[in-house]
């Protein structure tokens, strides 16, 4: 697992709604959609923040185990990988 900056792959459109967030592939026509506590550990991602930091998050929020939270990390990641959403890197400036 690395704590390496995380961003959108170009062509995906993030929406967060009711604590929820809708990721759309605009070139594949395809979108994934997260539950409250993988939006929220996205977009402590999103914004830079470490794994350990993204898990303290999780933890003040939700009633959870470290470790599950730790291992729906790093499913979320892999899904979000294999899905094409997400790369490795910065954000690039606004």
């Amino acid at each position: 697992m690395s704590d390496s900056p995380l961003r959108l792959r170009p062509g995906v459109v993030a929406q967060s709604i009711q604590g929820e967030m809708l990721l759309l592939d605009t070139e594949a026509g395809s979108y994934f959609d997260l539950n409250p506590s993988g939006t929220l550990m996205l977009e402590g991602l999103l914004a830079g923040q470490g794994f350990d930091e993204v898990i303290a998050r999780v933890l003040q929020q939700f009633e959870a185990e470290g470790a599950r939270v730790r291992a729906d990390l790093l499913t979320l990641l892999a899904a979000l990988r294999a899905a094409r959403l997400v790369e490795d890197g910065p954000q690039p400036p606004a």
